[in-house]
């Protein structure tokens, strides 16, 4: 089963995106608005205590799940073929 993604509405999303980074998360930015991909590492509970820590307001934080076509198109892509150099 595929973890969420994490939406983050921000006020400061130029210091919320370099700090997300810096701690390893992918992080895609639209306006003041970040998608975070889903990590096994970070959760939505741990990254928002972070940024409020950081001096960050958080004015919206959700969970996004894949829809069933991007699901679907996620499991049936073509693996990537790996080449050995010799």
């Amino acid at each position: 089963r595929s973890k969420p993604a994490i939406v983050i509405e921000t006020s400061m999303p130029e210091r919320a995106h370099p700090l997300l980074a810096e701690i390893g998360c992918t992080v895609t930015r639209e306006g003041v608005r970040l998608l975070l991909a889903p990590s096994d590492r970070w959760d939505a509970a741990q990254i928002n205590a972070m940024l409020v820590r950081a001096g960050i307001g958080v004015s919206h934080l959700a969970t996004q799940h894949l829809t069933l076509e991007e699901l679907f198109l996620d499991l049936t892509k073509a693996p990537k073929k790996e080449y050995a150099i010799r």
